[in-house]
């Protein structure tokens, strides 16, 4: 039987196209091919890490800087609050400018709310309540405690042979100015990013910076 030419040349198209598209292959020994989001490079390239995205930093919510941020000022532990006028506790007053690198001695109730001395003494006579350790700095480490509402509190030295080398502070603490309170935790090595006002802040705050018992 004879063909037409057009037959023949269908015939010819039919047999190009099945050369050129073989039947898909499937079985244990084809790989599959991996979608897009499984090529797709991490945000920042290939070099990319967790390094780059480092954990939040972790502030103490009772008062106390635990990642070594400049709110803490350890520098001032060995040296004591000035005090205008450097009077006793409890003593009538008048809120007045202090000089510059002095602290305003008057409280909130028109007398002094603290009182300094240039020895541990009056860390000795805390009685009612035990200082416990909050920081360190060269040789000289602050100590602070709460009974009812007053801090007793202060800095000593443990390298030096002077007896009661250091300096101590009692305060009542209802009373203190914002301002007091601020130069107080900086001089003990606590956060002073906020004032502590009340005597349970103090008492976290200072449970917060005991360092852990080995």
């Amino acid at each position: 039987m004879k063909f037409g030419p057009a037959v023949l040349g269908l015939g010819l198209l039919v047999a190009a196209c099945g050369a050129a598209s073989p039947p898909a292959q499937t079985g244990p020994d084809v790989a599959a091919v991996p979608s897009a989001s499984q090529t797709a490079e991490p945000a920042g390239g290939a070099g990319a890490s967790s390094l780059e995205n480092p954990p939040a930093r972790v502030v103490d919510p009772g008062g106390a800087n635990t990642n070594g941020s400049a709110k803490a000022d350890l520098n001032a532990i060995g040296s004591a609050p000035v005090l205008h006028p450097s009077v006793k506790l409890e003593t009538a007053c008048v809120p007045e400018p202090a000089p510059t690198g002095q602290l305003d001695a008057c409280g909130t109730r028109g007398r002094t709310s603290l009182e300094v001395n240039g020895s541990t003494s009056m860390l000795a006579k805390s009685g009612d309540c035990e200082p416990q350790t909050l920081a360190r700095q060269g040789m000289y480490a602050s100590l602070a405690c709460v009974h009812d509402d007053f801090l007793h509190a202060g800095s000593e030295c443990f390298a030096c042979r002077m007896l009661g080398a250091g300096w101590s502070v009692r305060a009542r603490i209802p009373e203190l100015t914002a301002a007091q309170s601020v130069e107080l935790q900086r001089h003990l090595g606590l956060d002073a990013s906020r004032p502590l006002t009340s005597a349970a802040a103090w008492k976290r705050a200072i449970e917060a910076a005991k360092p852990a018992q080995p």
